[in-house]
């Protein structure tokens, strides 16, 4: 009976360990806080449809592409969801390097039989940065279920 104990519990500290595992590899590198909408599949990348860019290195004037899904939104009796985006950008001491709120705010039809709803955005990084680190923080807003998602990455700016 103890060797038993003993193998359930080896067995869930290993489970344990998996998922622990899990998700510091999968969230490493963005943070998704969600409250009624969900977001996934997050890719920065120097190309439309391209790539993730590994790592995120980016330059002053440089031209950024940013995809994501987000899914749970509600709509209105027509069938139309109220989407408002903001995409920010954040250097390491708080100061706010671009700010672009309201980049999309429309009533518009979902995507037809998906569950997933694919967001692409292109921002043009000021020409005028200070190299280090920044944050990209994309909030999206379900404006008729009330839903919101906050979406965080790091990159790197030479």
């Amino acid at each position: 009976m103890k060797t038993i104990g003993k193998i359930h519990s080896k067995f869930f500290l290993s489970l344990l360990l998996v998922l622990f595992l899990t998700l510091t590899i999968s969230c490493s590198d963005e943070r998704i806080n969600s409250f009624g909408l969900e977001g996934r599949n997050l890719v920065i990348s120097k190309e439309k449809d391209g790539a993730k860019t590994n790592p995120p290195i980016f330059s002053a004037g440089e031209v950024v592409y940013i995809r994501f899904e987000f899914s749970e939104y509600d709509v209105d009796s027509n069938g139309l969801a109220w989407i408002q985006e903001d995409i920010i950008m954040i250097r390491k001491d708080g100061a706010i390097i671009l700010n672009k709120p309201n980049i999309i705010d429309a009533k518009i039809a979902p995507p037809a039989e998906a569950e997933w709803w694919p967001v692409h955005n292109k921002i043009t990084l000021p020409e005028v940065i200070q190299p280090g680190e920044a944050t990209i923080e994309i909030n999206v807003r379900d404006k008729i279920g009330g839903g919101t998602i906050s979406i965080k990455t790091t990159i790197e700016v030479k």
